[in-house]
């Protein structure tokens, strides 16, 4: 997982555009918001998802999901119950990424 988040973060500068939508890494002090942007009717946009990232003695923790482009909208914090959902969650968004990326 670290090895590709570091690629990511190397790769990924702030928002770019892959096959339908926007990847984008925004560092906010001592998180990363890493994210899926679906362009929304009215100009705006849907996340699909973000998840938010923490770095703890260098490894990448996600501690917060939110995707508003799913129906219902989901939004959770990293807890005890749902570490693991949030981790496979935020290792599917790197794939997606990557292979992306690849096949540009």
């Amino acid at each position: 997982m670290n090895e590709n988040w570091q690629a990511i973060k190397q790769q990924l500068t702030e928002k770019e555009w892959l096959m339908d939508g926007y990847y984008r890494l925004r560092k906010q002090g001592e998180y990363y918001e890493f994210a899926f942007l679906q362009p929304g009717v009215c100009g705006d946009f849907l996340y699909h998802p973000q998840i938010t990232v923490q770095e703890i003695a260098n490894e990448p923790v996600p501690i917060k999901y939110f995707d508003n482009g799913s129906s219902p909208v989901q939004s959770f914090v990293r807890d005890e119950r749902n570490q693991q959902q949030l981790k496979e969650l935020f290792e599917q968004l790197m794939q997606a990424y990557l292979e992306e990326k690849r096949g540009k």
